[in-house]
């Protein structure tokens, strides 16, 4: 069983880790069963079944992952949090491509303390299509 994220600031670095180490399961055990997941177009995966099959179709191909936090905000039990990412995917051709991006997040404490996504908008404020991974 995967470690609960007991502080929302350590979101965004435990995503990088599964991502990195190509673990589907820890990844969707971050996030609450109705989350969002915002694609960098803009449009919508809701729900676990829909966010796992948006994460099925590339997290294989991910190199390397970086992450840390700019800031945090917790006014009781939802939080809101702005990053900073670094991705290095292996394109369909077989090339490799390197992403960042500033992800805005809000998550939802659990009544056993941990915290959970309720929306995951990896492109934040800087949305963009990268259709290309």
């Amino acid at each position: 069983m995967n470690e609960p994220v007991l502080n929302p600031a350590n979101m965004i670095k435990r995503v990088a880790g599964a991502l990195a180490s190509h673990n589907l399961d820890e990844l969707m055990s971050f996030y609450e069963p109705a989350a969002v997941l915002v694609r960098p177009d803009g449009s919508e995966a809701q729900g676990i079944e829909k966010i796992r099959e948006e994460y099925a179709g590339y997290i294989n191909r991910v190199i390397a992952m970086e992450a840390d936090v700019i800031w945090t905000h917790v006014p009781g039990d939802i939080a809101s949090v702005r990053g900073r990412f670094s991705i290095t995917f292996e394109r369909r051709d077989g090339s490799t491509v390197t992403r960042s991006g500033e992800p805005i997040e809000v998550l939802r404490q659990q009544p056993d303390g941990s915290w959970l996504y309720l929306i995951d908008h990896g492109s934040g404020a800087d949305v963009r299509d990268h259709a290309d991974i």
